[in-house]
């Protein structure tokens, strides 16, 4: 019986501590997880491992989030792959959204804020990841 290919996630997120926690929280739930701190990291790294699914924070030392998924997205080899934001700059004041959207190039992507929980993280996720 051939087994199940495990999903690979892409977490772009210079905060160590928040990446860790993300990734804890994907490994514990069965992804293969990849991190990149930068834009230009993230950029190489998604060309090179093709992620099923990249979450990007927005603020980043070396260029805005949304410029590194415009990026990532235009080289060619991850044009569908979904994508979720997580950020500190996206509040919690619409508890009763399912998440807030982020505007790249015309088309929109989920946006979570940071202070979201594992389900949170989790419920979201697999919600892009089955469209």
């Amino acid at each position: 019986m051939q087994q199940e290919r495990r999903k690979k996630v892409l977490i772009l997120e210079d905060e160590k501590t928040y990446r860790e926690l993300v990734r804890d929280v994907l490994e514990s739930d069965g992804f293969e997880v990849s991190e990149a701190s930068k834009g230009r990291q993230a950029i190489e790294e998604a060309i090179k491992g093709k992620p099923d699914l990249i979450i990007s924070d927005i603020v980043l030392p070396d260029m805005h989030g949304s410029e590194a998924i415009r990026r990532i997205l235009n080289s060619g080899f991850c044009q569908s792959t979904p994508i979720v934001f997580i950020s500190s700059l996206i509040g919690n004041h619409e508890k009763n959204s399912s998440a807030l959207r982020i505007n790249v190039d015309g088309k929109e992507y989920l946006g979570i804020p940071k202070s979201s929980g594992k389900n949170k993280i989790l419920d979201t996720i697999n919600e892009v990841m089955k469209n």
